[in-house]
């Protein structure tokens, strides 16, 4: 028998709450003059807000309930009770052609990260999230398996209208988007207590 031990629970689900999503939309349409280029030039090439608002879905109830709603789910279905779970800060950011993140994660707190992705195209060369295996023994067996469960790096496309969620000190970066189409996500941290 096995067993997988130290696995790291990472959760997406696919949006189509309209409300939700014209919510999103339109606050990011009202902040894009806020996105502003390379402020971290060594690490991010991408448009971000993360500087200029600390959190932009402040006093957006719809937003933020969702947001609320989605970490819970993730939380119960590893079998994490977390009675109380509030949105700590929020960003936009918009990866044009050649735009790039690097590794970097969101600390160690009690804190559950996540993203939804405004635009997309689903496709690899639009910029992928790419989570990173914290072990550091991970290029040997299993780790060089063909079972993604095991692999040293895991990559999402980015899909529209989607929301992945994930432990802030997981390690991650979105790979350089080539295709020409810009991808925009709002990214946020969730204090769980």
């Amino acid at each position: 028998m096995v067993e997988d031990l130290f696995q790291i629970p990472v959760y997406y689900n696919d949006i189509i709450d309209n409300k939700f999503i014209t919510y999103v939309e339109q606050l990011f349409d009202e902040r894009k003059s806020d996105l502003v280029n390379n402020w971290m030039p060594d690490n991010d090439t991408a448009a971000t807000t993360y500087q200029s608002t600390p959190n932009v879905i402040s006093g957006h109830s719809i937003i933020q309930d969702m947001i609320v709603s989605k970490v819970q789910t993730y939380l119960e279905e590893i079998g994490y009770t977390a009675p109380d779970c509030n949105v700590v800060d929020s960003w936009f950011n918009t990866y044009k052609q050649n735009d790039v993140v690097g590794y970097h994660n969101h600390g160690y707190r009690q804190y559950v990260s996540g993203i939804y992705y405004i635009e997309g195209t689903g496709e690899s060369d639009n910029g992928q999230l790419c989570f990173e295996s914290p072990s550091p023994f991970d290029t040997n067996i299993p780790h060089n398996s063909m079972l993604i469960k095991y692999q040293h790096r895991v990559y999402y496309n980015p899909i529209r209208h989607r929301m992945i969620l994930f432990p802030s000190w997981l390690r991650h970066k979105v790979t350089p988007n080539y295709s020409g189409q810009p991808r925009s996500v709002l990214s946020f941290n969730v204090e769980v207590r």
